[in-house]
Formats: structure tokens, C-alpha cells, sequence
């Protein structure tokens, strides 16, 4: 895989699991699940 997909991937699966979070903390999560799919 490339590091896009990575990228793609884990921007969905963090989209998904802020929908139950406030609008505060959704950038947070989007931020760093980001930034986790490029350490892995």
C-alpha cells in the first residue's frame, strides 16, 4: 500500500469515530490519525 491509501484510510476510520465526539475534538482526531498513518 501506499502511504496515500494510509493516509485515506485512517482520515475515514478517524471521520467515523468523531461523529459521536464534540465539534471541538473532531480535528484533534482527524489530526492525529493523520499524522498515525504515517508512522506505521
Amino acid at each position: 500500500m501506499k502511504g496515500r491509501t494510509h493516509l485515506t484510510i485512517s482520515l475515514g476510520i478517524g471521520g467515523v469515530a468523531s461523529v459521536s465526539q464534540s465539534l471541538e475534538t473532531m480535528p484533534i482526531i482527524l489530526v492525529a490519525s493523520g499524522m498515525s498513518s504515517r508512522c506505521s
